[in-house]
């Protein structure tokens, strides 16, 4: 098991990471690179809070898409601690560069 396997909030950080450079380079010519890198970290965070939902509907026996998995203060800490990070980590992008 790799570490980024035995941490893998540490790897959704990653793939984040990854997902905003690729989405900024992308939009970088036609928004700039001020709004491409904001709409990139935007994306991001939601990916993982779309894929964390998904995770939390199939635990609980939701058939997705179902509104009440949006509910994110019944997720299970797994699930939270998965996406957390990679929004607080957006979050704080966002507000440093705005």
């Amino acid at each position: 098991m790799t570490f980024l396997e035995k941490h893998s909030w540490l790897g959704h950080i990653v793939e984040a990471l990854a997902m905003w450079a690729i989405i900024t380079a992308l939009l970088w010519y036609p928004l700039g690179f001020f709004t491409a890198s904001i709409v990139a970290a935007a994306f991001a965070a939601g990916h993982w809070h779309g894929r964390e939902k998904r995770d939390h509907e199939n635990e609980v026996g939701m058939k997705p898409p179902h509104l009440k998995a949006y509910l994110i203060w019944e997720w299970k800490g797994r699930n939270l601690l998965q996406c957390l990070p990679v929004v607080a980590l957006a979050a704080i992008y966002i507000a440093l560069i705005v």
